[in-house]
Parts: C-alpha cells; sequence; structure tokens
C-alpha cells in the first residue's frame, strides 16, 4: 500500500504499554517502569481506561503473560489520574490514553482536566478516544451500552467546541447544552487520536481526530485502515499532512522464533481468539525477526506503534523493553 501524503515523511515514534492493569499492576511496578523507559529514550508510555475493574477481567491486561495471573487483586490505575502523575515525573516522554472511554464521562468535565494536564505537562497528552469495549463500566455507571456510540458523537462534538471555541464556547445538543463557557487555557500539545475500525470510527476520526488507531490484526488490513483513515480526513476536507496512524503490537523476543512462540501462545489466543491469529499481529522471535514485523507496520503507513510487552515478571518487562530499544529498534526503516 501506498500513502500519497507527507505522513510518510515523518519518523515512526514507539511507545510503550504500561502495567497498569493485569498481573503487573502494582504502584512500585508502574513508577519503576516509567523512569526506565523514559531512561531508555522512548517516546511515549501508554495507559489505558475503565472504570470497574474485578478479578474476572484480570486476564484481560495491557502488559504481561497470561502465566503470571494468579490470584492478585485487580488493581487498575484510573487513565487521567495516572497520566499526569507520570507527566509529572518525567520531562520528555508523552503519554498515550488509549482507549479513553469517552461516553462514560461529561465532555465539559473531561475538557478542563484536558486542558489542565496539557497546559502542565507542556503539551504531552495524547487522547485516543473509543466508545467503550465493556459493557460492565457503562452497566456500574447507568449509561446505555447500546446508545453509546450516539452519546460518543455527541460528547466528541461538545468536546470539540470546549477545546476550541474562541472566546467562549457553546454547544447545544440532546444531551449537553453550554453558552458563554471559558474553557482556558486552550491546548498547546494535546492530541485527539479516535479507536476504532469501523465506519462510524473512520467518520470521527475523519471530523474530529488528529490521528487514528487500532489494536494490529495484521500489517495489511493496518494499511488499509490507516489509508481510509486519510480518506476521511479528506473527506471532511481536513488535511491529512499531520495525521498520525498508531497501532498496538504485542511482541515477545526469544533466541529462536520456536522458542518465542511458545513464550507468547498463550496470551496471543486470550487476546486474538487464537494462538495464530495473534502471530498474524503481533511482533515474535528474534530481534531481527521482530524488527522485520514491525518494518511491515511501518511500510504500511504507521506513525507511531505502542508496544504491549508479553513478559512473566516486572524484571522481564524491563529486560524486554531494554532489548527492543538497543536491538530491534535501530534495525526499523524509521
Amino acid at each position: 500500500m501506498s500513502i500519497e501524503n507527507s505522513s510518510r515523511d515523518k519518523s515512526t515514534t514507539f511507545g510503550v504499554r504500561l502495567p497498569t492493569s493485569g498481573p503487573l499492576a502494582t504502584v512500585s511496578t508502574v513508577i519503576s517502569t516509567v523512569e526506565a523507559l523514559a531512561k531508555f529514550g522512548y517516546d511515549s508510555v501508554w495507559t489505558n481506561d475503565h472504570i470497574s475493574w474485578i478479578p474476572d477481567s484480570l486476564t484481560h491486561f495491557s502488559a504481561g503473560a497470561m502465566e503470571a495471573v494468579a490470584n492478585q487483586d485487580p488493581n487498575f490505575f484510573e487513565s487521567l489520574t495516572t497520566a499526569s502523575f507520570i507527566l509529572s515525573r518525567t520531562s520528555n516522554i508523552r503519554v498515550v490514553i488509549s482507549a479513553l472511554v469517552l461516553p462514560l464521562r461529561d465532555p465539559r468535565i473531561l475538557a478542563r482536566q484536558l486542558i489542565t494536564i496539557d497546559a502542565l505537562s507542556g503539551g504531552r497528552l495524547t487522547v485516543a478516544i473509543g466508545m467503550g469495549g465493556a459493557e460492565h463500566d457503562f452497566e456500574v455507571l447507568g449509561i446505555s451500552w447500546k446508545e453509546r456510540g450516539k452519546i460518543g458523537d455527541e460528547y466528541l462534538a461538545a468536546l470539540d467546541a470546549a477545546l476550541t471555541g474562541s472566546p467562549l464556547s457553546n454547544y447545544e445538543g440532546e444531551r449537553i447544552q453550554f453558552k458563554g463557557a471559558g474553557f482556558y487555557p486552550k491546548p498547546s500539545g494535546l492530541k485527539k487520536w479516535i479507536v476504532g475500525v469501523s465506519q462510524a470510527a473512520f467518520r470521527r476520526a475523519g471530523r474530529w481526530g488528529d490521528g487514528w488507531m487500532e489494536t494490529t490484526k495484521s500489517p495489511k488490513s493496518f494499511g488499509e485502515h490507516c489509508k481510509a483513515f486519510h480518506e476521511s480526513l479528506l473527506k471532511h476536507d481536513r488535511s491529512d499532512s499531520n495525521a498520525t496512524c498508531g497501532g498496538q503490537v504485542s511482541i515477545t523476543i526469544g533466541s529462536s522464533y520456536e522458542q518465542a512462540v511458545k513464550m507468547a501462545s498463550r496470551t496471543l489466543a486470550r487476546r486474538f481468539g487464537t494462538a495464530e491469529n495473534g502471530l498474524d499481529a503481533a511482533a515474535v522471535g528474534t530481534p531481527q525477526q521482530v524488527a522485520e514485523k514491525l518494518n511491515e507496520y511501518i511500510d504500511e503507513g504507521a506513525d507511531h506503534l505502542g508496544l504491549k510487552l508479553i513478559v512473566k515478571t516486572r524484571e522481564g518487562f524491563l529486560e524486554l523493553a531494554q532489548q527492543v530499544k538497543e536491538e530491534v529498534l535501530p534495525l526499523l526503516n524509521r
């Protein structure tokens, strides 16, 4: 696939999913991994977003491996407060929240939170906005699961009005209305991506997004979806020159491809339904083989990739993050 726009002149950047939920999710682990990833020189760290997190959710996690799941408490560190904390402890690294579940949040309060984090961090926050993938969150808050797309469209429009309105912001919707509202300081570096591969997601991304992202299924499908995002931007008369195509890629490195597959299979099967499906999407093998797979995503238009490390321990997490930085990223066509 060839993307005929200037986005391919940009260097692909890389981030790592933090263990903010799942088997490795502890306060000390979150803090130590942030500090290490910043030291290694990654461009971003990623966190995710839910409201209610129960023991059954332990196998649905952002970092770690199925083999690490035991009888841990179902810890989950909320996305916006975690992002604010991380940004206060770092000076260069960016935080990506993916996906921020917009229908669960009043867009007026969210706007105030986002502009505050943006200002105090020097513009280092990206929010990848989704409509929600866990019905339980909606049940806990008493919000209609079936109407989440409709709610999300209205909230996106209201959020855009709050963040861009000058001198004062106005919005009139079915659920949200405000007139003469002041939302300052206006964001300087805040980025809004839209998550998903449905026609509705591409429509939202084309209208409101600075970028788009997905959990990758294969390089080929990623490329097709990235192209659809750029086409939606142009359809909405918006420039695609600075737009970001982002993806999440699971990753494991072994001394051989066979060893890496053995290490990753259970986790990939949990994430993708079968290990075979997971191997189509993931970067698994030796450093050279992992680089080859990431290069496929780069060739298909990836501007930023968030890596989900499949590891059993906190020590293994840091070791793999360092190995990727030192042995894989130098091999890429960035």
